[in-house]
C-alpha cells in the first residue's frame, strides 16, 4: 500500500469490544484490499483493553482506546453491547485531527472500491450522511415510530450502520451532549439506541446517501442485490455470514468470512449450514411478487439520485 506524505484529514473507524473484533476485522480486510492506494486511515475505536491483532496492524489499522464515559451505564442496553453507543463519542476525540469520518457497523462488507471518493460527497450544512432505513425504500413517506412517540412531524430516517461524519459541523452542532440529554429524558420511548437518539437529534437535518452504501435488503430481496450491485452489504439482524445456520446468505460471502476467519481468528465459532436450495414454485412467486411490489417505488426513490456519489438534502 502506497500512503501520501501528508497525514490523511479522513478515516473509516469502526467501534468494536473483544466479543466482535474478529468480525470488525473482516470488514477493515475487505475496505483495505480494495482500496491499496487509499487515502484514508483506518481506526478501531474501543473501552476494551486489548491488543491489536497482527492481522488487524498488518492492514495499518490504529487502535483508539476510549475510557468508558462517565454516565454511560444508564444508557439503554438489550442485545448490543456499549459499543454501539461508542461512535457518538468518536466524532469529539477526533476533533482537529480529521474533517470527515465514515463510521462503520462490524456487520458489514465492502464488494468494491469507492470509499475515497465517497469522502467528498456534498454534505450541503448537514453534519451527516447516511442511508435510509429499509421499511423506506419501498414507502419513503412512512413516518418513523421513534419520531411519532416523539410528537415530531414525519421526515426521513435513517440507518446508522454507515455514516459519513462532517467532524467540524458534528461538534458545532453539539451532537453528542444533545444525545445524551434526549437519552436521559426519553430514551425508554425509543425504538433503538444510538440510531433513535441520532435520527430524533438530526430530525431534517442529514443528507441522504445512495442505498448502494448500506444495502439492507439481502435477505428481504435476495434477488435485487445482484442486479443493483451495492458497494456496502449490511446484514443487520441475527442471520450473519458467521451465524447463518440455515443458509439464506448468498454462498460467495458466507466461504469470504469462513476463510477470513479460520485463518486469523481460528477459535471463533462459525455456524454455516448448507446452502438454501432451489426454492418451490410458489416460494418463487411470492419472492417474485413481494420484489415487483416493493421494486417499483425502491426504484422511483433511486431516480432521485443522479449517481452513487449524489446526495438529497434536506431543507
Amino acid at each position: 500500500m502506497t500512503r501520501s506524505a501528508e497525514p490523511p484529514r479522513n478515516a473509516v473507524v469502526i467501534t468494536c469490544d473483544q466479543a466482535h473484533l474478529a468480525f470488525a476485522a473482516m470488514t477493515f480486510h475487505a475496505v483495505a484490499r480494495l482500496h491499496p492506494h487509499r487515502r484514508f486511515d483506518l481506526l478501531l475505536a474501543t473501552t476494551a483493553d486489548f491488543t491489536l491483532p497482527p492481522v488487524l496492524a498488518d492492514m495499518g489499522v490504529t487502535l483508539l482506546r476510549i475510557p468508558r464515559p462517565a454516565g454511560s451505564e444508564a444508557l439503554k442496553s438489550t442485545r448490543l453491547p456499549f459499543e454501539a453507543y461508542l461512535r457518538l463519542w468518536v466524532p469529539e476525540r477526533l476533533v482537529g485531527r480529521y474533517d470527515r469520518l465514515i463510521y462503520m457497523d462490524t456487520d458489514m462488507l465492502v464488494q468494491r472500491p469507492g470509499l475515497d471518493a465517497l469522502f467528498g460527497v456534498d454534505l450541503g450544512p448537514h453534519p451527516l450522511g447516511a442511508v435510509l432505513e429499509r421499511p423506506m425504500w419501498s414507502r419513503p413517506g412512512r413516518n418513523a415510530r421513534d419520531f411519532r412517540y416523539m410528537g415530531l412531524p414525519p421526515a426521513p430516517y435513517f440507518n446508522s450502520g454507515l455514516m459519513l461524519i462532517d467532524i467540524a459541523a458534528w461538534q458545532q452542532g453539539g451532537l453528542l451532549q444533545r444525545s445524551l440529554d434526549l437519552a436521559a429524558a426519553e430514551q425508554d420511548r425509543l425504538q433503538y439506541h444510538d440510531q433513535s437518539l441520532l435520527n430524533v437529534v438530526l430530525h431534517r437535518n442529514w443528507a441522504q446517501l445512495h442505498p448502494a452504501w448500506n444495502w439492507q435488503w439481502m435477505l428481504h430481496h435476495p434477488m435485487a442485490e445482484p442486479l443493483h450491485d451495492p458497494v456496502v452489504l449490511h446484514f443487520f439482524g441475527p442471520t450473519k455470514p458467521w451465524n447463518d445456520p440455515r443458509g439464506l446468505l448468498p454462498a460467495r460471502v458466507r466461504a469470504e468470512y469462513a476463510l477470513f476467519l479460520q485463518r486469523h481468528f481460528p477459535a471463533t465459532a462459525i455456524e454455516q449450514g448448507p446452502p438454501r436450495g432451489r426454492l418451490p414454485s410458489p416460494g418463487l412467486a411470492r419472492l417474485a411478487l413481494r420484489q415487483w411490489r416493493h421494486g417499483r417505488p425502491f426504484a422511483r426513490y433511486l431516480r432521485r439520485f443522479d449517481s452513487e456519489f449524489d446526495t438529497l438534502l434536506q431543507g
